[in-house]
């Protein structure tokens, strides 16, 4: 699916929810941007790719 690809999300907070949903649109192909306010929840998330 060509639009997937070409498709970026922002996810706003990165605990349980918004880092599950980062994953998985990652593995569908979306490219995922994310924020959060703790430094700790997106040094973990960056770790965890």
């Amino acid at each position: 699916m060509q639009w997937i690809s070409d498709s970026s999300i922002l996810i706003v907070g990165l605990g349980l929810i918004g880092g599950s949903y980062a994953k998985a649109l990652r593995t569908l192909g979306f490219h995922v941007a994310a924020i959060d306010v703790d430094p700790k929840a997106i040094d973990f998330r960056q770790r965890a790719q």
